[in-house]
């Protein structure tokens, strides 16, 4: 005689096979995966992925230039008292010294983007105060 319940028989283990026994938390996130590549997102995709391409074709077209190292500024700077250190150029290498610190991956063309980044703010710093100067209202703010 057969019992009447065969489901939890050894003959009907391959019945189950098919059944995914990983968390749903784990089944979730695989489906969140075939959501992101999902054809809305392709277009996104691509367009970063190109922008990646080019800016890559760019960086090593410049790695592979003749320059070596990144151009910091003079060492020294006139003055009446004999040469004194620069500071601004003293400022670009600690800074440098900074980010490398922070991020040992970064190259040539990351530091000649953080320079120009670090010439941008001085120019604004520069014009900021010149403003800041030239202004009658921040004067009379400065006398009271």
């Amino acid at each position: 005689m057969q019992p009447k319940n065969t489901e939890f028989l050894p003959s009907n283990v391959r019945a189950k096979q098919d059944y995914d026994f990983r968390p749903r938390k784990e089944r979730m996130e695989l489906s969140s995966l075939f959501a992101v590549l999902s054809l809305a997102n392709l277009a996104f995709y691509a367009r970063r992925t190109r922008a990646a391409v080019r800016s890559f074709r760019g960086h090593i077209g410049i790695l592979f230039s003749t320059a070596r190292g990144v151009p910091l500024g003079p060492a020294f700077q006139p003055q009446p008292q004999g040469h004194l250190p620069n500071e601004r150029t003293y400022a670009r290498a600690e800074g440098i010294r900074n980010l490398q610190a922070t991020r040992p991956w970064v190259d040539n063309v990351d530091l000649q983007m953080f320079l120009m980044g670090f010439d941008a703010g001085e120019e604004h710093c520069i014009a900021a105060l010149a403003k800041h100067h030239n202004n009658p209202d921040s004067q009379q703010n400065r006398t009271l």
